[in-house]
């Protein structure tokens, strides 16, 4: 009997762990986090290098209306499965992670479906295939031949992503088009030259072959975009950059957290603005200088004044200029 406990005593204790795990929720929330991040690290390649998950390397996003939709459809999956469980039965501190897990899928929505600056922002695409790049040349994580494959990889996505850049953008605003113009000729000359150097390393011919056509057709397809922007887009753009109220709260909640109502923080930031003002002993001759950052903020001009303006008279311009703003 003894000698049947003793083989039986081991199973019996993994069975007993094994069923504690199946039912303990934290095991369960950690799972989901791990499948989550799996699924996030899949639409987002560039944010998977930066936090070192470098089996993404040769990947880049996809940037298409089609796949915008399929993650949008499996964020509300998986913040369906992270509702479902029940946060009082977690550990403090996993609990506070599941709440910051659901506000950060909420937030992630809120910008695909609400905000959407895929749709409205030239810059983003831009920006987003040369961050991928840039990851790839900064940190020593592997050997430079095996970081220049994933720059040759990810570079030949790249027409595929200005491809959706230009089915994507709707009447998006003109500063952000200007901004966008702005950057792209020294993102064109990073290809040039700091993208190279950065293997300079690397002695394998058939590789450096294969990088040097790929990185030419890279330049060629930004200042092809840069065309289109420029002759297409910049001269019909009159979007709105403005977020709206109900989105700007949405954004306080789900990223900060803060569901304070607008209107009270206005009024907070407003009292804590005049205190600030009045408790500093500016000189009077650097008010004028106070007065150029009130004319910047508000967008509208003080009253015209032989004498610089008082602390409380550029408080009571700036509050007078948010409240007139607002309406």
């Amino acid at each position: 009997m003894r000698i049947i406990f003793k083989f039986l005593l081991p199973a019996l204790i993994c069975f007993s762990a094994a069923c504690l795990a199946a039912t303990d929720p934290a095991a369960d929330f950690n799972s989901l986090v791990d499948k989550y991040f799996d699924f996030h690290f899949e639409f987002n390649p560039t944010e998977a290098t930066q936090a070192g998950f470098h089996q993404y390397d040769s990947k880049l996003e996809d940037y298409s209306a089609a796949g915008r939709k399929r993650e949008i459809a499996g964020l509300k999956d998986y913040l369906a499965k992270f509702e479902r469980l029940d946060r009082s039965s977690l550990p403090p501190d996993t609990a506070g992670d599941l709440a910051w897990m659901i506000s950060a899928i909420h937030s992630q929505l809120l910008e695909l479906e609400s905000v959407q600056m895929w749709r409205k922002d030239p810059d983003g695409y831009t920006s987003g295939v040369t961050n991928s790049i840039f990851l790839l040349m900064k940190r020593n994580f592997a050997p430079p031949e095996e970081r220049l494959r994933s720059v040759i990889s990810r570079e030949r996505q790249f027409p595929q992503a200005f491809a959706a850049a230009q089915e994507n953008l709707q009447n998006p605003p003109r500063i952000y088009t200007e901004i966008a113009l702005e950057q792209l000729p020294d993102v064109v000359d990073f290809y040039r030259k700091d993208v190279p150097e950065a293997f300079l390393q690397v002695k394998d011919e058939k590789l450096l072959t294969e990088f040097k056509a790929s990185n030419q057709a890279a330049i060629a397809g930004l200042e092809s975009y840069q065309k289109f922007l420029q002759d297409t887009v910049l001269p019909h753009g009159t979007g709105d950059f403005r977020l709206g109220a109900e989105n700007f709260r949405k954004k306080l909640l789900y990223d900060e957290m803060v569901d304070i109502p607008l209107d009270r923080l206005l009024e907070i930031g407003y009292a804590d603005l005049h205190r600030n003002l009045t408790r500093i002993a500016l000189p009077r001759s650097h008010l004028r200088v106070v007065e150029a950052e009130v004319i910047f903020e508000v967008g509208s001009d003080l009253p015209p004044s032989q004498a610089p303006f008082t602390v409380e008279q550029v408080a009571a311009s700036i509050c007078a200029g948010n409240r007139s703003a607002g309406k």
